[in-house]
């Protein structure tokens, strides 16, 4: 069979002049004397301050990145796990809001978070469990064989390719995702994640309640890592919400084997109500709410480093992306 494939051109700019100068390299003392003998002082001082810096550059790039590399390294610690409801991302992708907003989390959104966890992926109106075929090519091609899964109501989105997903569950009416982030390299697990989208009231909110409550994720082993987070459009912080006896009884049940872990990194002054940030404007009265969480079990709560917020444009989304850090010494120096 022929081999059909395009040989693909170098790049010319910075990565070529990256090579150039480890090949110059070893003469820029020699270029540095001859300059000092045959040029006027300032000439061969100002030569000379410029081949230092290029040389300079070249050591530090060398001692950091090694001699080659095609693709941008991030160094830290910390494996950043976000969620956000993105208002029907998937609807209408040939919208340039909607795109724009697409290509900000795929390509962009790096900077906040590793893996995200996406509710409210597409519109109800097409009555499928799956994204459209026409949706999944555009997700496919902004993701750039990057590993992912998205539900009518649900997603996770690897956005750091040094992780993969597998081993996914989705529940009937795809409100509850599960499944597990492994690290490429090694194969091996480094969480388990649910993520749900709670509707916000009428029928179709209790029956996921209760399949939460009824999930194996409260009876796992506390050695296991679990994430649970998501939209669960309450405020469970705010004693003036109103729940229903499955609410109480899901809450119960998640503080009792799960920590908020935003609220873990968050310090509130002494005496006082922890008051989270909110996550939720709305865009008929611009009223203020907290409704999307990041849970961590036991295992999890003793190694969270950080958190914090990403404010995408109003046009795109009335909600928040919510993240937290995740520190373990076995993700420490993965390039």
């Amino acid at each position: 069979m022929l081999n059909t494939k395009k040989k693909k051109k170098k790049k010319k700019g910075y990565h070529s002049f990256i090579g150039t100068s480890h090949i110059i390299g070893p003469l820029i003392p020699f270029i540095i004397l001859d300059c000092n003998l045959r040029l006027p002082y300032k000439f061969s001082t100002s030569i000379t301050t410029s081949l230092l810096f290029l040389i300079s550059f070249s050591r530090i790039k060398t001692l950091l990145f090694g001699l080659t590399y095609s693709k941008p390294c991030v160094f830290h610690n910390t494996l950043r796990i976000a969620t956000l409801n993105t208002r029907c991302l998937l609807t209408n992708t040939n919208c340039p809001p909607k795109k724009e907003f697409l290509r900000y989390l795929c390509k962009y959104a790096n900077h906040q978070c590793d893996i995200l966890c996406i509710q409210n992926t597409q519109t109800e109106k097409n009555n499928m469990r799956s994204i459209t075929p026409r949706n999944e090519l555009t997700l496919k091609g902004f993701m750039n064989n990057r590993s992912w899964i998205a539900y009518q109501h649900t997603a996770i989105l690897c956005i750091n390719p040094r992780y993969r997903i597998e081993n996914t569950e989705i529940n009937e009416d795809t409100r509850i995702l599960t499944a597990d982030i492994i690290e490429s390299d090694s194969g091996n697990l480094v969480t388990h994640i649910l993520n749900t989208y709670i509707p916000p009231h009428g029928p179709n909110r209790t029956p996921v309640i209760e399949e939460l409550k009824n999930h194996r994720i409260f009876s796992s082993s506390p050695s296991e890592p679990w994430i649970l987070c998501g939209d669960l459009n309450t405020h469970i912080y705010d004693p003036k919400a109103r729940l229903t006896s499955s609410d109480r009884d899901f809450l119960e049940r998640l503080h009792s084997s799960f920590k908020d872990l935003v609220k873990l990194t968050t310090d509130s002054p002494d005496g006082t109500a922890y008051s989270p940030a909110p996550t939720f404007k709305s865009t008929s009265n611009n009223a203020l709410s907290t409704i999307d969480y990041l849970f961590g079990n036991e295992m999890l709560c003793n190694m969270v480093a950080s958190s914090g917020q990403v404010y995408p444009a109003s046009q795109w989304t009335d909600h928040y992306m919510v993240y937290v850090g995740i520190r373990d010494s076995k993700w420490l120096f993965l390039i």
